[in-house]
């Protein structure tokens, strides 16, 4: 605007001197040909009103530091080119409302698109909406614009770039938390389900001897798979001013300690709490990233008692990993490990401490 202003000024300035020194003929052609040539920028403003299109596409996920590009798409329906565009663009990261904003100048041909690659934030995991708020096209000498009324936005996911990880399941405490969870009769990890009279081909290995004994009859004990190991990965941010840093820290976290599992092909439920319990049950990769999309898309959390939350349901679960932002009281159960995010002092059995720097070494290999 500051230049637009300029060429007006100087072009007035310029006018005022033709009709003071210069012949009376003079001026007054300098004044048709000004009066043309702004005629002439205010038509093609006026021609241009609505006749321009915008698109905004972006990927709906995106990996943190990988390839993050986006496009504007810009197509002009008219004849007449445009020769200086300039649109606003707003990044929002939806965790702490952190903004970034960009300006585009660009120029679009007549009767032509042009597709204009944007660059996406992508240093922090999380949900990010990207905005144009403004789109505003000007005459050749930027003396006249039109501002097209858009409200395009656009939300992509940044997932954790994962680092390996690998847990291991303590076969001696999984034999105490069993003991808490189960108090019918198991055998070699299966429960009696039911019982039926034997059929051929079914395993002589079940056969219920006692009872057949007594009913003079071949009874077949009906095994169910017992769970061995239920699993839960809870995730809670507990502090109000969690950094993007920690924020971001604690999904690469979550990432690495649920691959593991999947690679060992166990089955983990999967909780974060905000106003109400979310709950997942994960098998595959796929599964883990919708949910993991679900929590990222999420408003800043509304803080939860972790403790409250552990002393209701660690009885449900052999081993539990919670990863959280914050200290939490000494827990005596064995099968609850705390991964917290915060300094390397003062770490016990139970609590794994990491932060951004260390957290390949901490996390590297964990034991439960």
């Amino acid at each position: 605007m500051k230049r637009s202003s300029g060429i007006l000024a100087v072009w007035s300035g310029f006018g005022v001197l033709n009709y003071l020194f210069l012949p009376n003929y003079f001026a007054v052609f300098f004044l048709i040909i000004s009066f043309c040539i702004i005629s002439y920028l205010a038509l093609t403003i006026l021609l241009v009103r609505n006749k321009v299109t915008i698109q905004l596409r972006v990927p709906q996920k995106l990996v943190k530091n990988g390839p993050n590009e986006g496009y504007i798409y810009v197509k002009n329906n008219t004849p007449i080119s445009l020769g200086h565009v300039v649109c606003w663009i707003e990044w929002t990261h939806k965790m702490n409302n952190q903004k970034k904003k960009e300006k585009l100048v660009f120029s679009v041909s007549r009767y032509s698109e042009e597709k204009l690659p944007i660059e996406l934030p992508a240093r922090y995991c999380g949900s990010m909406q990207v905005e144009i708020k403004q789109f505003r096209i000007y005459d050749a000498f930027a003396l006249f614009y039109t501002e097209l009324k858009t409200m395009m936005r656009e939300t992509y996911n940044i997932l954790p770039v994962g680092f390996l990880s690998t847990v291991h399941i303590n076969a001696q405490g999984l034999t105490s938390s069993l003991n808490v969870l189960n108090d019918k009769s198991a055998i070699d990890g299966v429960e009696i389900a039911d019982f039926k009279l034997y059929e051929y081909g079914d395993n002589i290995k079940n056969i219920h001897w006692k009872l057949s004994s007594k009913m003079d009859e071949l009874i077949i004990k009906q095994m169910e798979q017992n769970m061995q190991e239920k699993i839960l990965v809870f995730f809670s941010l507990q502090e109000a001013q969690s950094s993007i840093e920690q924020y971001d820290s604690m999904l690469e976290a979550l990432s690495a300690v649920i691959q593991s599992f999947l690679k060992q092909e166990k089955t983990i439920e999967f909780v974060w709490l905000e106003k109400d319990e979310q709950c997942y049950s994960i098998h595959t990769e796929t599964e883990f990233l919708a949910c993991l999309t679900d929590l990222m898309n999420k408003e800043s959390s509304t803080i939860i008692n972790t403790q409250t939350f552990l002393q209701q349901y660690y009885s449900f679960y052999t081993h539990i990993i919670c990863i959280v932002d914050a200290e939490v009281p000494v827990f005596p159960m064995e099968n609850i490990r705390f991964i917290q995010y915060g300094e390397t002092s003062g770490a016990s059995l139970n609590n794994v401490l990491f932060t951004r720097d260390n957290m390949h070494r901490q996390l590297g290999e964990l034991y439960l």
